[in-house]
């Protein structure tokens, strides 16, 4: 069985870097999306990513960008810091 998880990542930009805040859990894309444009005048940019992961193996899909608002990393440069 495949489930989907959505997670919010908030950014900040420190000296040129951007700097991943504490990810937020999300129970689907719409309340996720949501989620980060509630808080995105907090934050210098936020994404939110989604992946399916089998809950028998823990073999995962790749990870989706959903959304992003601001500026904040490609998905490349997120899997690249990961």
């Amino acid at each position: 069985m495949r489930k989907l998880h959505v997670v919010v990542v908030p950014f900040s930009c420190r000296q040129g870097e951007f700097v991943s805040d504490t990810p937020l859990a999300a129970k689907s894309e719409e309340v996720g999306i949501a989620t980060a444009k509630r808080i995105a005048y907090l934050f210098d940019g936020v994404c939110v990513l989604s992946v399916l992961v089998d809950a028998i193996t823990g073999d995962a899909s790749d990870v989706t960008e959903l959304f992003r608002i601001g500026d904040a990393p490609d998905l490349d440069q997120i899997a690249a810091a990961a």
